[in-house]
């Protein structure tokens, strides 16, 4: 799960628009990992009346579980371990 704590958007003259984003992010596991959230991406408005489609690239960077679990590996000077999460989405949205 992932919050959106600055979303900037810029709509250029012709159908596209440009937006980037900051925020926080929680990696689910057996212990929760904390980490920054970032992502960028483009939208074509009105591909169809109303339809928009888009596509982002969002980044959870140094997302951070502490080794509390007895099955944890147990290495000294290395408490925790860090994710790097990608994703990339493709969506359709409609306006009202």
């Amino acid at each position: 799960m992932s919050v959106r704590a600055l979303d900037y958007r810029f709509r250029y003259a012709n159908p596209l628009a440009l937006n980037v984003f900051l925020g926080a992010s929680r990696y689910d596991l057996a212990t929760p990992a904390y980490g920054m959230y970032i992502g960028a991406g483009l939208q074509w408005r009105d591909l169809m009346p109303n339809w928009d489609i888009g596509f982002d690239a969002r980044f959870a960077v140094k997302v951070a579980r502490d080794h509390l679990l007895p099955s944890d590996p147990q290495t000294p000077g290395r408490p925790d371990s860090f994710y790097t999460v990608k994703l990339f989405t493709l969506t359709a949205s409609r306006r009202f």
